[in-house]
């Protein structure tokens, strides 16, 4: 059990999308800023599934922490489609480390940070928010 809350552990989950790309760019023997798609199309079924599942439960709560779910769920697909973008970049010549790579990671890591942010505010908001509500009812229901 130690090891399940190692920051190694965390790490290695944390890079389990760059550790695909990798795999894939070498099964498939594309360039190596190709992982940068490779990884969305990868787990494009997981992305979307999350995606979907955030939605509809912000569409079953308050305004309030609907919109922050929302917003935050449409950071993290910006981001997700910033760094899909760049493949154009890679593939016209640019290099790591020019001002427009630099840039991208920069928006793309701050749109993440800013999208899990929201998203996970929102949960908590909607979770307090319904109970609450129960906490009320049950209240209201044993005065009675």
């Amino acid at each position: 059990m130690p090891q399940l809350w190692s920051s190694s552990h965390w790490t290695y989950i944390a890079r389990a999308h760059e550790n695909v790309a990798h795999l894939l760019e070498n099964a498939l023997n594309a360039p190596d800023y190709f992982g940068r798609l490779l990884w969305e199309i990868a787990f494009a079924p997981l992305l979307v599934l999350t995606f979907l599942l955030l939605w509809r439960t912000a569409q079953e709560t308050s305004a309030r922490p609907r919109r922050s779910i929302q917003r935050g769920l449409l950071l993290l697909a910006a981001a997700i489609a910033a760094e899909g973008l760049m493949i154009f970049w890679f593939a016209a010549g640019g290099e790591r480390g020019g001002w427009p790579h630099v840039l991208e990671v920069a928006l793309e890591e701050a749109a993440e940070l800013a999208g899990w942010i929201a998203v996970s505010s929102g949960l908590i908001a909607a979770t307090a928010l319904t109970l609450f509500r129960l906490g009320r009812d049950h209240a209201s229901h044993s005065d009675s």
